[in-house]
């Protein structure tokens, strides 16, 4: 399975490239877009993800309370294998930001 497929098919969603999202945003008769990218699709800009702290790794993305509500209804949605899973996910998902394969990018347009 490519790795855009297989993101897609773990997060249910399918990661655009920047200009894929440029296209997109045009055919849909957006006007004077202006967006920020190189800033916000550095790897390191990942761990600036919290207004409230500073995060040093993955797993403090969430606070201890946060983490165990979010497992919380995992759990009780799909079971413990839910949970692993979700972990697994996490991971995954880190590892390819933190690689610089994904990222973030700001759009913003007039329609």
């Amino acid at each position: 399975m490519e790795e855009r497929e297989e993101f897609a098919e773990r997060y249910g969603t399918t990661p655009l490239e920047f200009n894929e999202w440029l296209d997109m945003l045009k055919k849909a008769g957006a006007r004077n877009i202006t967006y920020e990218f190189d800033e916000w699709s550095k790897p390191e800009m990942f761990w600036k993800i919290r207004e409230d702290r500073d995060v040093k790794h993955r797993f403090f993305t969430m606070s201890i309370a946060e983490r165990i509500k979010t497992v919380a209804r995992i759990c009780q949605e799909y079971g413990l294998k839910g949970v692993l899973k979700a972990m697994q996910n996490e991971r995954i998902l880190f590892k390819a930001v933190l690689s610089g394969k994904i990222g973030y990018c700001l759009f913003k347009g007039e329609k």
